[in-house]
């Protein structure tokens, strides 16, 4: 069986990219969560010599990137074969772009400073080296494969072109995600998805997505909205990174590609204006940062590719 996982970061910041990730796990043995099958290596929670697994906003916080990279890149180089010396390695491998999206109109000036940034940006290389060992070992004697391990990166002006062209944000961020959600149902697989807002239905849009496919709804309620889609089992779980393993690490894609963006970001407005104070793009810290952009007299005219439209 094969169990899939979908999260996103980065949805109410005024600047920088929206995050998906999307991983998936073949359990060929014992379907227990991978935290109880290789409690050697993995635990929901940072611990000194572990991989957390779990809720990004427990794993990270500001200025403290250590654990969410270690995690991240221990996977990437289980996937990928080795771990990603700059920027532009990560985003070649995990980056799914869709044709729905377009091509910006010119690549921001910002895209070559995250190319370029030297990984890890925090963790010790030999250490995600050793750990990532031991990760593959303990998923080869589980019988655990990683499947899916990938992410889509919406730039502000890829999704405000996506929200002249839609009804609302919500379906902005479904036009995103499906594709993952596509790649990550299996047949007879498992898919959960985090759940955003208050929304309970979601039939219309999986017939959309998976036509031809029976679909029944088992469950639409405050909490989980679940549906059997063609025999494959696709829930919408408020909290889904808090229960399902493989959500918990496709919300740690997402995060950390975020992140990556944001420091390249910062880079290129501090050599535009050194001293500049950091920002990670939510919105009170990111009118701040404009204004200070306004003030050096180095705001662009056009903002439609810095800030996103609400």
């Amino acid at each position: 069986m094969i169990v899939s996982g979908v999260d996103e970061a980065g949805l109410g910041p005024l600047l920088g990219p929206y995050c998906a990730g999307l991983a998936a796990i073949e359990y060929k043995g014992d379907p227990r969560d991978p935290r109880k099958l290789c409690y050697a290596v993995l635990r929901e929670t940072p611990e000194p010599g572990k991989l957390a697994v779990g809720d990004s906003k427990q794993i990270y916080s500001p200025g403290k990137l250590t654990q969410l990279e270690q995690t991240v890149l221990c996977f990437f180089r289980l996937k990928y074969g080795s771990l990603p010396d700059k920027g532009r390695d990560l985003l070649k491998e995990i980056l799914k772009e869709h044709p729905q999206d377009g091509p910006d109109k010119e690549p921001s000036p910002w895209e070559p400073f995250i190319s370029s940034l030297d990984l890890p940006l925090a963790a010790s290389r030999d250490v995600i080296e050793r750990l990532s060992d031991k990760l593959h070992s303990q998923l080869e004697k589980k019988q655990l494969i990683l499947k899916e391990f990938e992410a889509r990166r919406i730039t502000p002006s890829a999704f405000n072109r996506l929200l002249d062209n839609s009804t609302n944000k919500a379906a902005v961020c479904q036009k995103i995600l499906s594709p993952l959600m596509e790649k990550g149902l299996y047949p007879k697989g498992k898919l959960t998805v985090d759940r955003q807002g208050g929304r309970r239905y979601y039939g219309e849009w999986l017939i959309e997505l998976f036509p031809g496919k029976m679909l029944t709804a088992r469950q639409e309620t405050a909490k989980c909205s679940l549906y059997d889609v063609g025999g494959s089992e696709v829930s919408f779980l408020v909290g889904g990174d808090a229960f399902c393993f493989e959500t918990a690490l496709a919300s740690m894609i997402a995060k950390y590609l975020r992140e990556l963006c944001m420091c390249g970001f910062n880079r290129y407005w501090q050599t535009r204006l050194p001293g500049i104070k950091k920002t990670a793009g939510y919105y009170s810290d990111g009118k701040r940062f404009l204004n200070d952009l306004k003030e050096a007299g180095i705001l662009p005219e056009d903002t439609s590719g810095l800030i996103r439209q609400k």
